[in-house]
């Protein structure tokens, strides 16, 4: 016990256990593609991370911060630094791109991102079609994915506010996702009938109102399915994607956290593969999964306290070597 308590209480433990959450996050310190411009500031979120495990900041806050940090009201610098955990996807800034496409490609992996992390769901088969073995459908993906929509890039100086997010704050803006039957490889948008409108009108809107959605999806016979935040504003969308996420009567939330901790406490998750919580019987050992994530639950997601009990169980103090009579 006191060996545990020493190793917990270390200084060290923010940047080890930082390592596991900066590979989630696909954390780099360049943009990736042809150019792979460097990011000289990325370095401010990875030491918001080291600092937040540090500090004992509870994982609900944890995700709620990098969700929707800069959001939150009297939102600090740190806070706004967290949403960095958004801006960790790939960037193409190459000279021909198109930026419309481009932003959409960040679109589908911010939301592929956060569905596997947070949820342990690996919800990017739908961004095609209806999920073949998940109750998921494509509708829901984008859906999902409207949560994120109306969310940019700063151009703010980096080095006075951090990497942050900015929210583009227009009653009308926001995505509209029309979801196609077989749509196919959304890779492919121009020969799927992707499109970006120079202007949308609402039935609503007023004069000056700006109604440019970030893109739309059409489908074969011109439907929009996928308009339920229409109206809503920009900023209510995360942070009321992170409540609901958070929420204790969200059962995933708890057990995504607690299988990732098992795997790297034991070397092998209670549920394989870690990106895919079965949603009838949470794994090949339900009873653990549910009992370690009422544990989370229990202990407020107090992430030090729930590894303080599981290094003290018997079972993580038991030997792993095999012997012919084991």
């Amino acid at each position: 016990e006191q060996l545990v308590d020493r190793l917990l209480d270390s200084p060290h433990y923010g940047e080890k256990w930082a390592r596991h959450w900066l590979d989630l996050a696909r954390y780099a310190d360049s943009d990736g593609f042809e150019k792979d411009l460097d990011r000289p500031h990325s370095w401010r979120w990875r030491h918001w991370v080291i600092r937040a495990l540090n500090d004992e900041m509870p994982f609900d806050q944890f995700t709620i911060e990098q969700i929707a940090g800069d959001l939150l009201p009297g939102a600090t610098t740190e806070q706004k630094i967290a949403t960095g955990f958004h801006r960790n996807t790939l960037k193409n800034r190459e000279a021909g791109v198109k930026r419309g496409e481009a932003r959409f490609d960040e679109l589908v992996d911010r939301t592929n991102t956060v569905g596997t992390v947070w949820l342990g769901l690996t919800v990017g088969c739908a961004q095609c079609h209806d999920h073949p073995m998940a109750d998921w459908t494509q509708k829901e993906f984008f859906q999902l994915a409207a949560f994120f929509g109306a969310t940019d890039v700063s151009d703010a100086d980096p080095r006075k506010v951090g990497n942050k997010l900015k929210d583009n704050m227009l009653s009308k803006q926001d995505i509209i996702a029309v979801v196609a039957p077989n749509l196919g490889k959304v890779g492919t948008l121009q020969k799927q009938g992707l499109t970006y409108p120079d202007d949308y009108a609402y039935d609503d809107a007023k004069p000056g109102d700006i109604v440019k959605p970030d893109f739309v999806l059409w489908d074969k016979e011109g439907r929009v399915v996928a308009d339920n935040h229409i109206g809503r504003s920009a900023s209510r969308l995360r942070k009321t994607f992170a409540s609901w996420l958070t929420d204790p009567g969200n059962p995933r939330f708890a057990a995504a956290i607690a299988n990732r901790l098992w795997q790297r406490m034991f070397g092998i998750a209670v549920q394989e593969p870690i990106e895919d919580i079965d949603d009838f019987d949470f794994g090949s050992n339900p009873a653990l999964l549910r009992h370690l994530s009422a544990l989370m639950v229990e202990n407020e997601y107090d992430l030090r306290e729930f590894q303080r009990i599981v290094f003290n169980t018997r079972a993580y103090q038991a030997t792993a070597n095999v012997t012919p009579d084991s």
